[in-house]
């Protein structure tokens, strides 16, 4: 473990989603808001298979420390599935291929599931490299993306990319605290990551293109015009309705996101989706997975979480007199 890790803390929430009248939660670009629903589709089902993989270990961890994060990992990933599972309810009116995109991910882990135990953990320590890559491009972009959002969604999607970020490391330890550093476990890591990165991008660009194929077709039976949303556009910054203000860099980037109710798919927004993938993954956070050496905190990013901190201070928690934080249900 690294002592620059941040304190992992378990937040209660209960959050009520809503869509606006074109069944959308962002005013980004169309595509940039089915890559998100994708992974959203994908996590009920992942991170069950993620806590399941770790706790199988929890008898074999001698770190008092290290058992207390896992189980404050697996709380975290089971509040994920439960704020998901309901977010993704009320995306299935706008989705008409939701419960498809559940199918293909339970059918996904499910293949996962017939692996050996240590397979099924660096299986596990893959995603979650690959989470925490997105929760940094995120949290990155967090005012930008606050502010473009929906507040709910907007907030589940900070809220959860905090959490990967504060247990990022977590499965990561358990995997070399049972099996050690040594040359095999490091060959069976970076192998199992190879096979996990052939998977998981095919995959989401498969549920990424049913998605925008589903929205369409609510779009066009549901007559909503496209450039409601390029006005929308144009208008956000003086007609704000979300609990951030615009960014400083708003005026510059503004043009840069036209947005589109019923998009297509074309070579030029197949090109920006390739791009938006790129963007989250980050090659260098990427790739650095396969060094010997690696560790994910090697790249702090801690003071990403302590920004959304000052931005939803004692969000999900309470604290009392004696100054414990206690759960608290966080409403949006």
């Amino acid at each position: 473990m690294d002592g620059k890790a941040p304190p992992i803390i378990r937040r209660r929430l209960n959050l009520s989603f809503n869509l606006n009248g074109e069944g959308r939660w962002s005013r980004r670009q169309a595509y940039y808001e089915d890559f998100l629903d994708a992974f959203s589709y994908d996590f009920p089902v992942a991170e069950t298979f993620f806590v399941d993989s770790a706790m199988a270990y929890r008898d074999r961890i001698s770190d008092p420390e290290l058992l207390q994060q896992l189980k404050d990992f697996a709380y975290q990933e089971a509040m994920h599935t439960k704020m998901h599972v309901r977010g993704n309810e009320l995306l299935d009116q706008t989705h008409p291929h939701g419960k498809r995109l559940a199918k293909i991910s339970a059918f996904t882990f499910g293949l996962f599931g017939l692996l050996p135990a240590p397979t099924r953990l660096a299986v596990t320590c893959a995603y979650e490299h690959f989470t925490a890559m997105l929760a940094n491009y995120l949290l990155t972009n967090m005012k930008l993306f606050m502010f473009l959002s929906d507040p709910t969604y907007g907030a589940l999607w900070g809220w959860h990319a905090v959490e990967e970020t504060e247990h990022k490391a977590v499965c990561f330890d358990v995997y070399q605290h049972v099996f050690g550093k040594g040359v095999l476990s490091y060959l069976h890591r970076v192998f199992v990551m190879v096979l996990v990165t052939a998977l998981i991008v095919p995959k989401l660009l498969v549920m990424t293109l049913l998605i925008n194929r589903g929205r369409r077709r609510y779009t066009r039976s549901n007559q909503i015009p496209a450039e409601g949303f390029e006005q929308k556009a144009k208008t956000a910054k003086n007609h704000q309705p979300y609990p951030l203000p615009p960014p400083p860099e708003y005026d510059e980037i503004v043009h840069l996101i036209p947005l589109k109710a019923h998009p297509t798919l074309d070579s030029t927004v197949m090109r920006q989706l390739w791009a938006l993938i790129i963007e989250a993954v980050q090659p260098g956070l990427y790739f650095s997975y396969y060094r010997p050496s690696f560790h994910p905190w090697e790249h702090d990013n801690s003071a990403l979480i302590s920004e959304w901190k000052e931005c939803y201070p004692g969000f999900g928690i309470s604290t009392d007199a004696a100054g414990d934080e206690k759960q608290a249900p966080a409403k949006a």
